[in-house]
């Protein structure tokens, strides 16, 4: 007998695609008026929790083929974790198959979203950098593993164009590929966790050639993966167990356990036609992206070993900002009024002789001790 998948349970004892349907479902309202309140805040408590004893922040890889919804997925898991409202940061749009338009979508930068960035909360957790990744095509080619590869590893720079990197593999071959990126002297973000992400679009075909890509650039550097599906409300109401079809299909590609997957929705005019978001958050689609993201944060062996690009990326940080508080400073100092320069001026000057009398004090403690003690 084949065993039920939607009472399937995760590693907390959570039900998964049953309680994941009736939180799409059911109606989206005001925040603090949405029944998924109080678990949302429980799940943010677990999440920052987890992070308490992380020495750095974590690095997640998110991929997916053009359309999947991987950028509205970004936005929602950013606006899962603040208390005010959705915004856009990582942009997306689709252009359609037009003439003068066609080829816009495969160009493909790499860029990172620090907690500084989306997280606007007065706290110290530390949430993890989240690198975003243009649509892939389906494929499966050597350069492409060999891209992602790069991408994982941390040999790609920031906003560096993927496109430039295929290009050169293509023209010189995989060999060249690998000595021009893979010697490079620094490693710049090397990826702790890969969200994969799919549409539950049941009329799309599934990224087949991609998945197993990515699967194994990933077992190759023993990185955890998760799958995210998208468009869950729109697809169930309008394909019912199709979805669930497609579903099964993407679990068994990437061979994933229940709680290594998430059905989510996103903030988008199809699930609030009002675009109330834009003025608070909807705990019903925010609660399915924080549970998988608790899942994210659960500490791994390697995810406190610090390499030697962590200290030198520390000590630039530190050296940064003690340049730009000195900076400030004088140009704070600049500004003031002449009369309250020769304040701190006088008072610079007093606290510098007390100090030296106070040194003073100790030498002459210090030899009167000495005395004693050769007598």
């Amino acid at each position: 007998m084949v065993e039920d998948e939607s009472y399937e349970e995760n590693s907390v004892g959570d039900l998964i695609h049953e309680r994941d349907a009736n939180e799409v479902n059911q109606d989206l309202t005001g925040e603090e008026e949405d029944s998924c309140y109080g678990r949302k805040q429980e799940l943010l408590h677990d999440c920052k929790h987890l992070t308490e004893s992380a020495k750095k922040p974590l690095n997640v890889a998110v991929i997916g083929p053009p359309g999947c919804g991987k950028s509205s997925f970004l936005n929602t898991l950013f606006a899962s974790l603040n208390s005010d409202r959705w915004y856009e940061y990582a942009k997306s749009g689709k252009f359609g198959n037009h003439e003068g338009v066609m080829g816009m979508q495969v160009t493909r930068r790499l860029r990172s979203f620090t907690k500084e960035e989306y997280y606007r909360q007065n706290d110290q957790c530390i949430l993890p950098t989240f690198t975003d990744m243009t649509g892939f095509e389906n494929d499966d080619s050597v350069i492409t593993e060999e891209l992602l590869y790069l991408v994982f590893c941390g040999k790609v720079k920031e906003k560096e164009a993927l496109n430039d990197i295929v290009t050169y593999g293509r023209l010189n071959g995989i060999s060249a590929m690998r000595a021009m990126y893979r010697t490079r002297l620094f490693s710049y973000r090397p990826i702790d966790r890969i969200i994969i992400v799919c549409s539950s679009n049941p009329d799309s075909a599934m990224p087949t050639a991609l998945l197993k890509t990515v699967i194994n650039v990933a077992n190759e550097l023993d990185v955890t993966f998760y799958g995210v599906m998208t468009h869950a409300d729109v697809c169930r109401e309008k394909y019912g167990n199709r979805v669930q079809e497609r579903e099964k299909l993407f679990r068994e590609y990437l061979g994933l356990p229940g709680n290594r997957l998430a059905n989510v929705i996103n903030y988008c005019s199809a699930v609030d036609p009002d675009r109330s978001f834009e003025d608070t958050l909807l705990p019903a689609v925010d609660v399915p992206v924080l549970r998988l993201l608790r899942q994210i944060l659960t500490p791994e062996p390697n995810d406190s070993v610090m390499y030697f690009e962590d200290w030198f990326n520390m000590l630039k940080a530190v050296f940064s900002t003690t340049k730009s508080l000195f900076y400030y400073g004088i140009r704070s100092f600049v500004a003031v009024d002449s009369r309250v320069k020769l304040a701190i001026f006088i008072a610079s000057l007093m606290i510098g002789l007390v100090l030296l009398l106070f040194i003073h004090t100790l030498c002459e403690i210090y030899e009167f001790i000495i005395r004693i003690r050769d007598r």
